[in-house]
Parts: C-alpha cells; structure tokens; sequence
C-alpha cells in the first residue's frame, strides 16, 4: 500500500492510496502530514513542527500531543505494519521527523518538477513560427493541463501563514503563473487565439505587472482581429505601469505596440515549424466557439467562457431537453433572459459545447453595442461557420477570396429595397433551415437588446418557417427594460411558437462557494459565502469577477466585507451610472447614503426635492435595472454593489453631510434607532455628541430584542465616537462599557466580557467610587452558567477587585456588597474549599432575602447554585434553581427563567430523573432559543447527547452536536474546545460508527482537568486494552478533587479498576462514589454515563466482595431500564458477565 500513496497539498490536503481515498484524521493531524509535506524526503525538527501547528501558543504537554498525531498518522499511513515493526513511511529522523513517498507521489514535488521541465522545453519567440513542431507543443499543452488541474486552492491549506508556509506558497503561485503563461504561449503557437486571449484576459487581471502577459494578450487579440482591443490593452499596462511603479513599458511591449499601429505582418500567425500551412479559425470567433463547421469541442474544453459552470444544472437540462428534440426532427426555439452578468452568455457556451459533442454545427452571432455595427451583424458572425455571409461578404472577413468553394451564391446581402431586403433576409433564414435539414444546428443568438432591427427580421423569418428541421434557435437578451419595438416582436413570435423560456436568477450559495473554490482557489466559510451572496445577489459575473481578485488577496473576509471591489465590476458598474441623465445619478448619490434600500419621502425629504420630482428622476434608473420598485413608495438598487459603486462617486464631505441629514429626518419620524445610530456614526467627528448617544440607544434597543452581538457591536461603536466628543466624561464611559458587557454576557462572549469589565473597573477607579468598582466586578457572575475563567483557572483581577471592593463597602447590607461576596464565590471555585464558598454563599444569600430585592434574590440564588457545584450537594442545587425559577416567572424576568431553567436540567441530570429533566430541558431549549441565550443552548444540547447516545439515537445525537458547533462557532466560550471533545467522547462510547480522535485525545489530554481515568476508559472501550493499561501506569489517576468533574473521575477509576484488577484504585473510588448511589455519573453538565450504582458494583467486584457488587449490579440495571438508556444496560450486563458477579 505504502507504494502507492499520494498525498495531494496543492489545496485541502487529500490523502490517497491508489484510488482509496483516504482519511488523515484530525485538524491538528492534518496539518502534521502537510508540515512534513513541505519538506518530503528531509527530518523536520519538532520545535519546526510545533512552531507549524500552533505558532506562539502550544498546549501544554505539546510534546506528547505531537507523538499522539504521529502515531495517528502512522496507523493511516501503513495500517498493514506489525505492532514493534519500524515505520517506512512516517519516521523517527533526528531532530524530529521524516515523510518518505516516491518521487512523484506528493502533487507539489511534481508540480514543481513537470512545470520546471515544460518552460526549459517553451522558451518560444513572441513573434515568428514556432521552432517546436505542433506535436510537441500538443504534449506540452496536455502536460501543462494536467499539472494546473492538480492545482485546487491555495497550497498547505491546513497551516499557518508562517514565513516557511508563506515562502512555500509565494514559491508554487510562481510556477503556476508560469505554467498559465507557458500554456498560453503554446496555444498562440498552435493558432489558438482566441483560447488564449480568453485565458490571458484573466491572466493579466490577476497578475498587471507581469509584462510577457500583456505582450501575449495583445499578440492573440491582434490575431483575433480584435486591434482595437489590443490597443486599448497596451494603453492600460502603460498607465498600470505608470500607476503602481512609475515605469514606462519594456522594450517588448513598445516595439509591439508599434507592431500594431503599423499592422505589421510580423503580427501574423504562422504554422509551427515542419507543420503544413492552415488557416486558423475566424478572427472573430468567441472563445469556446469551433471554426467553420462547428463540429468538434474546442482546445480549451469546458474552460473556455473563463469560469465552470456553476448552479444551472436545471436551466441547461431543459435546454438539452430541446436539443434532444431537435435533434429527433422538431425545430424548437429558446429565449435566455435575464440581468447583465447573471450568465446567459455563459449558459448557451455550456449547450453549444455540449451540442458539438454530439456532433451539431454550432451557430453564434453576437450583437454589438457599438451603433457602428452594419445590418445582420449577428447573423453574418454565425454564418461564417457556414462559410456563408449575410453581408455580401463571403468569407465574412473582408477577404473576397476566402470562400473556399468560390460560389458567388453565397451572397445573402439585399439590394436596399424593400422587397430586395425581404428577399435576402428569407435567403439569411432558409441557409440556416437548409444546413438544419441533414444535421442538427445549434442557433445562438446573443445579447439580442442590442440587436438591429433586420436582425429581428430574420430571427422572425427563421421561426415562422421552421417545422421539422433538426434546428434549435437560443436568443438571449436582457429582462429590463422590458422588450420594446422589434424585439418586443420577435419574443412574441417566439413566445408563439412555444420556445422554451429561461430566466436566469442570482446563483446560490453552493455555487458561489464554488465558483470562489475554482477561480480563487479559496475555500470560504458558510458566512463568508452567505456574505458574498447578499453583496453580489448571485450575479455570476460580479462573483467571478471577486473570485479572482480573492484569489490575489489573503484575507477573503476582508475583502467581502470591505470597500475594495474588482476593477471590472466598478468599471461595469460606473459605466452603467454614468449613462444616465445627469438628475438622476445625484438623485442615486443620495439614495446610495441612505442605503440600498430606501424611501421615497425619506429621499424627498433629505434632497429637499417633491416627491412626485424624485419618482420621475429615478424612472430611468428603474428603466436600466439599476433600481427596482419593492413596493408602494419603497426602492432597493438592484445589487448592493450598485449601491456601493453610486456611494463612492460621492465626495467624502458631501456623505457625511448627506447622513447627518438623514439622521435629522429619521430622527424627526420617530423610532428606527439603529438606522438613525448608523447614519449618525457616518457623520463625521464633527457630530459625534450625537453619535455616540444614537448608538447607546440603538444598542439599548437591539439588548431588548435578544440581538445581542448587534448590541455589543453598537456599544463598541458608541465607544469608539466616545473619543471624539470632548464633552464625554470618564462616567459616560463607565456606563457604555457596563452596557457592552451586558451584551456580551447574554451573546456568549466570554473573552471579550472579561476584558470590558476589566476596564470598566479601571474606568470606575479613574472616577473613585468603589461602589461602581464592585458593580462592573460582579458583571460576570449575573446570569452565569459558570465562571469566567478557564478550567481550573481564576482572572486575578476581578478576584483582587471585589476584595477591595468588600474593603472599602459599608459592612450593613447592600445590593452591592450582596453581588460582590456571592461573585468571589464563584470566582474562587477552582482555589478555594467548599467550606470558604459556603460562607460567601451563605452570607450573600441571606443578605439578599434580608433585602427583599426579588432581582438580587435571583442572582443570588443562581450564583449560589454555580459556587456549590460540587458531589453532595445536588439536592440542594435543585431547590435553589426552583426557587430562582419561581421568582423569575413571578417578575416576568425572562433571562433569569432561562438561566434557572437551564440550571434545573443540570440537577436533574446529576441526581438521575432522566423524566422530570427531559421536561425542563424541552421548556428550557424553548425559551433560550426565543431569546437567543448561545450558553445555554450549548449547555442544554451537550447535556442531553450523552442520555441520547445511549439510547441508540445516534441520528439526533450528530444533529445536536452539529447545533452544538454552530452555537459555540457564534460564541466566544473558554471552555468550549474541551466541552466539544467532551460531547464527542460520550458519543464514541456508543456510537460503534466513532472513535476518538487523536485531536480530541490531545486537547482533554492538555485540560487541567483530570482526565486520566475517562481517557483509559473511552481507548479500553474502543478496543486498545494495553495502551489503555500502558496510559494509567505512565498517568496515574488523580481522584483527591471534590468538583463538579469528580462524580464522573470516580466512576471511570471504578471501571478502570475492574478492567485493570487494581484493587487499591478499586477501594478509592468505591470510597468516594459511595455515597451517590442512585444518582447519574456525570462531569457537571455533561458525559452522562449511565447510574452511579454500575460503577459501584465495579469497584466492589474488583476488591472481591460479589455480594455488594450483586446489589449495586442490579440497582443499577433497574435504573438503566427505567431511564431507558438500553445500549448501556447492554454494556454492563457484558461487564457482569465478565467479571462474574
């Protein structure tokens, strides 16, 4: 097997064995296997590797994490390797480790080698024959092809952007760009030049400096009879040039420009060397379309429109539905509609590709924008395929003698007369109908709105006589303005004889994901994608166009988000704007402040213009699709980028102005805070006073609404403006930065809250008053779930900040003081005994009853519940939550009923009522989803997977945990790496499907916690007895902790007792666990493993009393029936078995 490997890292690392694929394992394991990649063959030093995988930043114990990922590695490397046996592939070479594959067997080595050996071979002259023969340069071409199609995103995907990493990455982007070059050269050679300057346009978007590019480009549009275009691509490199690094042009591109104003026949295709004369396909040929008779794929294959295909999969069905009945003998038409860019050109090159595979002659004729166009342009560029004209010109290239059979009846032209005119318009429809009578033609008609009216005509013509031809005729033109005049015509024949109509709408977020994957060689988040979709509306060609500009820019998000937009889209977009009457752009400018979408009234109003006035200046917007009526007196610009492209013709000055008086109007209505907020934060320094008030109240708002990251986001603006405002004071400050964590507590932002109540106690320093110091302090504590801190951890300052606070305060009872003593109970959870949190707890908790504050009762009571979570204490727990149940409801304070119900189901877990804890958690998720409580949720959901692993609903289990990810991704929790790897590990003891991911054994490895026990149990469990037994000697369990984790320490040492014959282990566990029978073994809110009393009959076993193992035993198989958890009664009935009790 090993002789077969591959491992491809030109993109997402892919692992193969021969066509196997094959799974390299965890995230951190994956980028182990790509970090030896970058060197194959030579010892990468740990410190490197360590360095690779986490920078600055290492787990503890990182050397053994490393040795735990090789090992994994190793057993998907060579799985067929006897236990002792050296490794052949992955091996120990001093100072660290070495990949040893095959030459070729890591894509990035031969990349590199094949893309070296091929531009040695294409050392072409720009001008002349090639002195390769047209064979040789075939092979190149196909070599060339082969190794850019290995290419499928960015390189080393899985690391950092380490100088090694980005060095590597900077050194294949080379040789790609070089490879593109050296495939264009080739197919300028070959006499493909249309191919290439499809390709080359691209090329020199992504890559402006590089001047053989350019040079390239303008030789294949010179010979693609496209000078005027050549020309203008010489006079963009000069000023790109000139822009970006104050250069001239080389010598190559002058001597070639001069070349083209000279039409110099050095210009000229010639055959390469050895090679027989033949005339290239028509100058005017789009890329993709074949030469005359159509009837073969062209060289670029499905690549020729510039971007695959992506999210019409229904729309080219239907369309190939027709074709496959005009192939039969039924002559049929379609009309392709839709927006500029939104693909219709792109879809019709897909069906003509797709119809000269099936052999048909395949017909394009675009209409052109430019008013110079002669008559029947359309119909004379798709008659050439023919060697036909419409024109009088027979060869269609101004060459009175490239007609290759010299028949002067291939004169379709009129004679100027009416009847003349008819008479060639009907010779223009029958030549079609004719070559359509023994094989089938494809008609594709492009962009039809621009279309002369003689073509019109003809199109007309064409349908009317149509009958069993083996003919397909496909018009495209755009959906607004609606069609008028002749077109309007040619669509009702159309729509008469029944064509098929396609209308084209913006791509979903699937395709754009895609569409980014192949032109960007990026591979976006859900959110990143969903982003570019809502900027772009799905607009293929605005999403090409930012796909390869991604492809240019290392961070994708920023992009998206930010003000930079592909060149080419702001030139589209500008050009658009600015076709239209001078009224109606300023009238854009201001509805572009405003936003994308907005009001007529509203845009009356802050242009001081009649409303019926700005209906009629913006007519000719709506007319060129730039701007839609949404509903009764309501705009939106069609894209967003629409809106951005009016935005930025707007000077800097006159925005600021245009959204204060915006904000004066919104204001003026009444409500509508946040749009209010946002123009007023747009206004400019000069009006911060109100900005930052505006945003204070819009984030009041959204608080109020459960839109809690909206909220913080506000705040955080409305401390930014704060600075600005020399009226502010250090209280205005203090009360913004206590209003931030509020939002940051209720959204899950952990981190981040600390930190803003870390400054707020220094904001309330700054001010000296202790009491707001003791407020901001106790900020993490209302409403927890749990502390701030890390495992095992504690945040020093807001420790040292409520004791000065209990210094300085009053000793007589007060809110305050209340807050302060119950928060350092909780904070001092992990260095602290129960008795010391007991005081504060009791203390705190009868202040507040004392107080008869039903507000502070509910923090105290909840605060209580989390500072008391220790084995013992479960009973108590469940009355304090019920009574900070009752409370809230009693107030009506929603959040509070969602922390208490949340803290019901975790008692109720821990004391084993799986009934009454089912019920909460429903009423719980119900309640917490309403007001978009993400800690709970991930609190609630990771709870219950364990209770449904062991039922066998392992469906619902991956559905939760899939919730559980996404909730935590919008959160920003501590602990949330250890409880995922946690929830994974209560799955993969009953899910025969899981195993234990080297990653996840690393990161509980890494926890402070004592996980020794639980990581002996889930290897024993999944088959690997002896380094389960190797794993306890080397780590010892460590059973002394009293916490929230021990119930489930305790009960996975009684197991491992059993499995291992420790008695002493044995003796301890059974010591501690004792006094819970009856209760779930559980770690606090999660890994539900089944009744405590299992565990006990383990241990009791193990120590040889049989008689007290036999009771616990079927206590708790009675438990395990009644909590309906049936794979776990299967489990321990084994284990009765096994050890015979």
């Amino acid at each position: 097997m090993t002789d077969d490997l591959e491992l491809c890292v030109l993109g997402p690392l892919v692992l193969r064995s021969g066509e196997v694929p094959l799974e390299p394992g965890a995230p951190k394991q994956r980028s182990l296997l790509a970090a030896l990649a970058l060197t194959p063959g030579h010892a990468v030093a740990v410190d490197t590797l360590v360095d690779l995988l986490w920078g600055e930043r290492p787990p503890p114990g990182v050397l053994a994490t490393v040795q735990a990922y090789v090992s994994g590695l190793r057993k998907v490397l060579e799985p067929g390797r006897e236990r002792r046996a050296p490794a052949r592939v992955l091996v120990t070479q001093a100072p660290g480790y070495a990949l040893r594959l095959g030459p070729d067997a890591c894509d990035a080595t031969r990349f590199e080698r094949l893309v070296t050996r091929e531009h040695r071979r294409l050392a072409l002259p720009l001008l002349g024959p090639s002195p390769l023969p047209a064979s040789t340069l075939d092979t190149a071409v196909a070599v060339l092809d082969e190794v850019l199609a290995s290419w499928r995103g960015q390189p080393y995907a899985e690391l950092g952007d380490l100088p090694a990493v980005l060095a590597e990455r900077s050194h294949l982007e080379e040789l790609r760009v070089i490879a593109l070059e050296d495939r264009a050269a080739a197919w300028l050679a070959l006499g493909d030049h249309a191919t290439a300057a499809a390709e080359l346009e691209t090329l020199t978007g992504q890559h402006p400096l590089r001047e053989r590019l350019w040079a390239l480009r303008v030789l294949a549009l010179v010979r693609s009879g496209r000078q005027a275009d050549a020309l203008d691509a010489l006079a963009r490199v000069r000023s790109v040039l000139a822009d970006e690094l104050g250069l001239d042009p080389g010598a190559e591109l002058r001597d070639l420009q001069a070349r083209v104003l000279a039409q110099d026949p050095a210009l000229s295709w010639s055959p390469p060397a050895g090679e027989e004369p033949e005339r290239p396909g028509p100058a005017s040929e789009p890329p993709g379309e074949a030469g005359p008779g159509g009837g073969g794929p062209s060289r670029a294959g499905a690549q020729d429109a510039g971007w695959p295909l992506f999210g019409r999969d229904d729309e080219l069905a239907r369309l190939l539905q027709r074709l496959e009945r005009a192939e039969a003998g039924e002559a049929g038409f379609a009309a392709v509609t839709g927006e500029p860019g939104i693909g219709k050109s792109r879809l019709c090159a897909e069906l003509a590709s797709r119809a000269r595979a099936r052999g048909a002659t395949v017909l394009v004729g675009r209409c052109s924008q430019d008013d110079g166009a002669p008559p029947l342009w359309p119909w004379e560029l798709a008659l050439r395929s023919l060697g036909r004209s419409a024109t009088g010109d027979p060869a269609g290239d101004g060459d009175p003698t490239g007609d290759p059979t010299g028949d002067p009846t291939g004169d379709l032209a009129g004679d100027g007369t009416r009847e003349g005119d008819f008479a060639a318009w009907s010779r223009t429809a029958r030549t079609v109908l004719d070559a359509a009578r023994d094989s089938l033609v494809l008609v594709v008609l492009d962009d039809l709105h621009w279309s002369d009216t003689a073509s019109l005509r003809v199109l007309r013509l064409l349908v009317e006589q149509a009958a069993s031809e083996r003919l397909l005729l496909v018009a495209t033109w755009r959906d607004r303005p609606a069609p008028s005049g002749a077109l309007a015509d040619a669509a009702e024949t159309m729509a008469r004889a029944h064509a098929e109509r396609v209308e084209l709408g913006g791509l979903d977020t699937s395709s754009v994901a895609g569409i980014l994957d192949a032109l960007g060689h990026r591979h976006p988040t859900a959110h990143e994608t969903d982003a570019l979709r809502r900027r772009t509306d799905g607009n293929p060609f605005f999403l090409v166009e930012y796909a390869r500009l991604a492809a240019t820019r290392p961070d994708l998000g920023g992009l998206i988000d930010g003000e930079e937009r592909p060149r080419a889209v702001q030139e589209v977009l500008t050009r658009r704007i600015g076709r239209l009457p001078e009224p109606t752009r300023r009238a854009l400018s201001a509805a572009a402040v405003i936003g994308r979408r907005f009001d007529l009234p509203l845009l009356a109003a802050t242009t001081g213009t009649d409303a019926d006035d700005v209906l009629d200046v913006l007519e000719p917007a709506q007319v060129s699709g730039l701007v839609s009526e949404e509903a009764v007196d309501v705009f939106v610009f069609e894209h967003a980028l629409v809106r951005d492209t009016a935005y930025d013709a707007v000077s800097p000055t006159r925005r600021a102005r245009g959204h204060a008086a915006v904000a004066r109007t919104l204001e003026s209505r009444g409500g509508h805070a946040t749009e209010v907020a946002r123009h007023w934060l747009a206004a400019g320094p000069a009006h911060a006073p109100r900005a930052w008030r505006a945003a204070a109240a819009a984030g009041a708002v959204a608080l109020r609404a459960h839109a809690h990251p909206e909220a913080a986001s506000l705040f955080d603006a409305a401390l930014e403006r704060l600075g600005d405002d020399p009226g502010a004071g250090a209280r205005d400050r203090y009360d913004l930065l206590v209003q931030r964590a509020v939002a940051e507590r209720w959204g899950a932002r952990w981190s981040a809250l600390t930190a803003t109540v870390e400054d707020a106690v220094r904001a309330a320093g700054e001010l000296g008053d202790p009491v707001l110091a003791a407020e901001a302090a106790t900020l993490t504590v209302r409403g927890a779930l749990w502390q701030s801190a890390r495992h095992s951890g504690v945040h020093d300052h807001i420790v040292d900040a409520l004791r000065r606070s209990l210094e300085v305060l009053p000793e007589e009872d007060s809110p305050v003081r209340c807050r302060c003593l119950l928060g350092l109970a909780l904070e001092l959870y992990y260095v602290s005994t129960v008795e010391e949190r007991r005081a504060l707890v009791d203390d705190g908790v009868a202040m507040a009853r004392r107080l008869g504050d039903p507000g502070l009762l509910i923090d105290a009571l909840s605060g209580a519940f989390n500072a008391l979570w220790t084995p013992g204490h479960e009973a108590e727990r469940l009355d304090l939550a019920d009574e900070s149940l009752a409370l809230a409801r009693e107030v009506g304070d929603e959040h509070a009923e969602g922390v208490a119900l949340t803290q019901r189901v975790i008692a109720l877990c821990e004391l084993g009522r799986p009934d009454e804890m089912w019920e909460a958690y429903h009423r719980a998720v119900e309640v917490s989803d309403r007001l978009r409580l993400l800690y709970a949720l991930v609190v609630l959901k990771s709870l219950v997977v364990p209770w449904h692993a062991m039922a066998g609903r392992f469906e619902e289990c991956h559905r939760l945990f899939g919730e559980v990810v996404a909730h935590v991704g919008l959160a920003d929790l501590s602990q949330a790496e250890e409880a995922l790897a946690g929830v994974v590990g209560a799955m993969t003891l009953w899910d025969p499907t899981l195993t234990w991911s080297e990653e996840a054994f690393a990161t509980s490895q890494a926890s402070p916690l004592p996980t020794e026990t639980t990581l002996a149990f889930i290897m024993w469990r999944q088959g690997d007895e002896e380094r389960a037994r190797q794993w306890l000697v080397e780590h010892p369990a460590r059973l002394e902790d009293r916490d929230w984790f021990s119930k489930l320490n305790w009960g996975f040492a009684a197991a491992m007792s059993a499995c291992t014959g420790d008695r002493t282990l044995a003796r301890e566990a059974y010591d501690r666990l004792g006094p819970f029978a009856g209760q779930a073994c559980t770690a606090g809110s999660g890994f539900a493993s089944g009744p405590v009393d299992a565990y006990l009959a383990l241990a009791a076993s193990t120590t040889g009393d049989l008689a007290r193992a036999t009771r616990h035993a079927d206590a708790a198989e009675r438990l395990a029936e009644a909590w309906q958890i049936p794979l776990f009664t299967r489990w321990f009935r084994d284990e009765r078995t096994r050890h015979a009790f």
